[in-house]
């Protein structure tokens, strides 16, 4: 229990900081509410009943807060600081009540609560920010208050930080408005970041070291705009390995990463080199045919693995022994005519679920599979290209 002389009234707060939700209570530990109390000891002169209450109420239902996280909000007031903050966020942000709720229900604990922030003041920097992210962000109405609900930090930064790298992203970068608005849309966390000793090495990165040139940085950006969030030399091992050791073009690496960013970015290279490795030796095992070679040319087995995945880049997201040895297994064992190329495509597929059940229908109608044929049932129904 706590350890007070007090009288009757906040004996009444003791218990209504303590005391079981169901039975309406706030549910704090002892501890907690020994600390809630040391933080605001003029809570205990506070009338439970006409502001304790009513502001845990409004607190859970309307701010969004789980009650085991309302402690310390107790000390705010009710009219002019809690209600006009979310309000703020609600009403002058855009973000409605719902996303409102969910910002501060998901508020990071390490850092100011958004309650804590002063929004309710005409001069709190939030009001800045905000005309300058209208004005010059490129986002629309929506996607800047979808950005504000799931980055609301942004909110905390100066209007000189802002368009600073509003005029990265336009003049450095090359996007025009709407292609500004929609990486910031994205990955509103680049706000964030500085221009000098982060973004512009990326981009340094993207166009002189890895080769993709202004054009190919750009479409990377607007296709992945995460890879201006990826530590530079995160991205440098990665990028480096597709253009040198998978032997991609930087070409054919941008269109990677605007189909597949997670291959590229997100997959440990272990299981990359793994699917690499896998596909190498499927080109070199199974044979070609003039399907394979209008798609892919010829060339050695490391060669046409590299046009395969830079064609087909959700392979390196498969499990090599769960899916796609025992695809291509089964389908050189049962129709050894099959290519390389058409093998590994119907690892796409389901095994047990597509393939299989397919050829079954088509052995049961007559068909000679023995032949061609896996490729032409599964070209006739979208399989293939």
């Amino acid at each position: 229990m706590l350890t007070l002389d007090a009288d009757d009234d906040m004996r009444v707060v003791v218990t209504f900081l303590t005391g079981p939700i169901p039975t309406g209570g706030v549910g704090m530990t002892v501890a907690a509410a020994r600390e809630c109390v040391r933080r605001d000891p003029k809570m205990l002169a506070q009338s439970v009943k006409n502001k304790l209450s009513p502001k845990f109420e409004y607190l859970v239902e309307h701010a969004g807060l789980r009650p085991g996280n309302v402690g310390d909000m107790l000390r705010l007031d009710l009219e002019t600081q809690i209600k006009p903050r979310v309000q703020f966020l609600a009403l002058t942000c855009g973000m409605g009540s719902a996303a409102a709720a969910a910002a501060i229900r998901k508020s990071n604990p390490s850092q100011v609560h958004l309650l804590s922030k002063g929004f309710e003041d005409p001069g709190h920097n939030a009001h800045a920010a905000l005309a300058c992210m209208r004005a010059g962000s490129g986002m629309s109405p929506e996607q800047l208050s979808a950005a504000l609900g799931k980055y609301p930090k942004m909110l905390d930064y100066s209007p000189e930080k802002l368009t600073k790298c509003f005029g990265f992203l336009g003049k450095s970068c090359g996007l025009n408005a709407e292609e500004r608005g929609r990486v910031i849309a994205a990955t509103p966390q680049v706000l964030g970041l500085s221009v000098e000793e982060n973004l512009a090495h990326k981009l340094h990165l993207l166009v002189h070291e890895l080769g993709l040139g202004e054009d190919g940085a750009r479409e990377a950006i607007v296709g992945f705009p995460q890879v201006l969030t990826y530590n530079t030399d995160s991205l440098r091992a990665r990028f480096e390995y597709f253009l040198e050791d998978v032997g991609c073009t930087p070409n054919e690496l941008v269109a990677m990463l605007a189909s597949y960013p997670q291959g590229v970015i997100t997959l440990s290279m272990d299981n990359i080199a793994r699917s690499v490795g896998f596909v190498t030796d499927v080109f070199a095992h199974l044979p070609s045919d003039d399907y394979q070679r209008r798609n892919l040319g010829d060339g050695a087995p490391a060669t046409l693995a590299a046009r395969m995945i830079c064609k087909n880049p959700t392979l390196l997201g498969y499990s090599v022994d769960r899916k796609m040895r025992p695809t291509v297994e089964y389908v050189s064992a049962n129709y050894p005519a099959c290519c390389a190329m058409q093998a590994l495509k119907m690892c796409t597929s389901s095994l047990g679920g597509t393939v299989m059940t397919r050829c079954f229908f088509k052995e049961r109608a007559g068909w000679n599979v023995q032949l061609v044929t896996v490729s032409l049932f599964l070209f006739s129904y979208g399989q293939l290209d």
